[in-house]
């Protein structure tokens, strides 16, 4: 199902994306941050959910798009977020045919709450097409336009490669409004921030602002990448749960090796890092497709598993890097990582296969020695 979001202030945008994402894995989002744009994408799309700011940067009002839907559609729920609750707003805005109120500032726990009935009703008004017995696991995960098509989100992980990637990073004070009700997040960085590396001044730090200030907004959207990988808790089966622990235990310690190298050799420190935390980003992908075929009637063993993650997970890091549009020079690091293309001499491509060796504990092999060489640490 489609959900369209007409709100100017990135940050918003961003936390109700993160709602809804949380709330269903089938729903596709639809951005705009100018009427004009909300009603193109309105006649375009036609989706089942619409969310509205009051007021935008343009001087045009969400209210504009209320009048534009109700011209041609009554029944599609229209959603106003606005700071303002007086009588006055309220009364017009239900004139002009709003559904509901989301009044700033919001609780995003309270606001998933809302939004859970709204999305239920929505899909139940999706028409379902009946399909024939699934086809064999292998034909089924290949059929990578079908399986990543809205793309996978994995829990907010492309989001937040988007903000570290991001010529302009949000603050401080933007992450924190975005995470204040996220307890997962809260905690991992409050530990990380009183671990004895990251505190340098011996205070104790229990809350979520000090935190951030603490380890650093880059720092900290890499701890939150590294939970939003986590994807355990979603799948059912366990041997894909497990798969899941092992790869995410892998990613984080490739990405702390890959740091270090890039300190040792003044490559771009945080991007060796990030690059590391996304080696598993296909196999994940597969996991999660894989949970999908189970839900769906499918059967799978473990060995298949292991064969699907082998054969798929290349093709579907590679689906991900172009349909996410990670920015080149990270996917490089990351395509690194997996297996180094012949003659490269770039310092920051060998490290993170570098990394990757170590991680896996190839150490005593020629090839390792000889990439060493290359780096100059031999």
């Amino acid at each position: 199902m489609q959900v369209l979001i007409l709100e100017d202030e990135v940050v918003i945008r961003e936390l109700l994306k993160t709602v809804l994402y949380s709330l269903s894995d089938d729903v596709e989002i639809l951005e705009a941050e100018t009427t004009s744009k909300g009603r193109a994408l309105w006649q375009q799309h036609h989706p089942q959910l619409v969310l509205c700011d009051w007021e935008l940067a343009d001087n045009s009002t969400g209210l504009e798009l209320v009048k534009f839907i109700r011209e041609t559609d009554t029944e599609t729920p229209v959603l106003m977020i606005t700071g303002r609750g007086d009588r006055q707003t309220v009364v017009s805005s239900r004139q002009s045919g709003v559904t509901e109120f989301i009044i700033k500032p919001f609780d995003p726990v309270r606001l998933g709450d809302r939004l859970k009935a709204y999305l239920r009703a929505a899909g139940e008004k999706v028409p379902q097409t009946k399909s024939g017995p699934l086809p064999p696991l292998v034909d089924w995960l290949k059929d990578l336009k079908s399986r990543l098509m809205p793309p996978p989100t994995l829990g907010g992980t492309r989001d937040i490669v988007n903000q570290l990637s991001a010529s302009e990073p949000p603050s401080g004070q933007d992450l924190a409004k975005l995470w204040r009700t996220n307890p997962a997040i809260t905690a991992r960085l409050i530990h990380v921030a009183n671990s004895g590396m990251a505190n340098r001044y011996g205070k104790n730090i229990d809350n979520l602002v000090d935190a951030i200030s603490s380890i650093g907004v880059t720092m900290a959207m890499q701890q939150a990448l590294a939970l939003t990988l986590d994807q355990q808790d979603q799948l059912a089966h366990p041997a894909l749960a497990q798969h899941a622990i092992l790869l995410c235990q892998d990613a984080e310690n490739i990405a702390a090796a890959a740091a270090t190298l890039a300190k040792q050799l003044k490559a771009n420190v945080g991007q060796s890092y990030t690059a590391g935390l996304l080696y598993p980003l296909g196999e994940l992908a597969l996991l999660q497709m894989m949970q999908s075929y189970l839900d769906q009637g499918g059967a799978i063993d473990n060995a298949e598993i292991e064969t699907m993650l082998e054969k798929l997970g290349g093709d579907y890091l590679k689906a991900l890097e172009q349909l996410w549009k990670l920015p080149p020079e990270l996917c490089e690091r990351i395509t690194a990582a997996h297996e180094l293309p012949a003659n490269v001499e770039r310092h920051e491509l060998i490290l993170m296969t570098v990394a990757v060796d170590q991680v896996k504990g190839r150490t005593d092999s020629d090839d390792y020695q000889r990439k060493l060489g290359l780096l100059g640490l031999l």
